[in-house]
């Protein structure tokens, strides 16, 4: 996606190199500023996608395996802080 965002930017360059001779450098850069945020959206769009894919995987998976995740950091928490983060725990149950 970022390739076609890179096409689609030397294009825009191109067509506004051949254009400024024909309109006001006003207009021009109007055009110009609209055509970077349309591509800047178009690049933005498959990133967005693909952090909500994770955000879902990594809240579904969580949620199947919460009693495991759980016991998993019980078992690093050193023993002098058991007590601590067991209330900790307790709270959020």
């Amino acid at each position: 996606m970022i390739i076609f965002g890179a096409i689609l930017s030397y294009y825009v360059h191109y067509i506004a190199k051949k254009v400024r001779i024909y309109v006001k450098n006003d207009t021009l850069s109007i055009f110009l500023g609209i055509a970077r945020l349309s591509v800047s959206l178009i690049s933005f769009i498959p990133w967005f996608a693909a952090e909500i894919l994770i955000l879902i995987f990594s809240v579904f998976y969580f949620a199947r395996d919460d009693d495991k995740v759980i016991q998993y950091i019980k078992d690093i928490i050193p023993d002098k802080d058991k007590e601590f983060y067991q209330q900790i725990f307790n709270r959020c149950r």
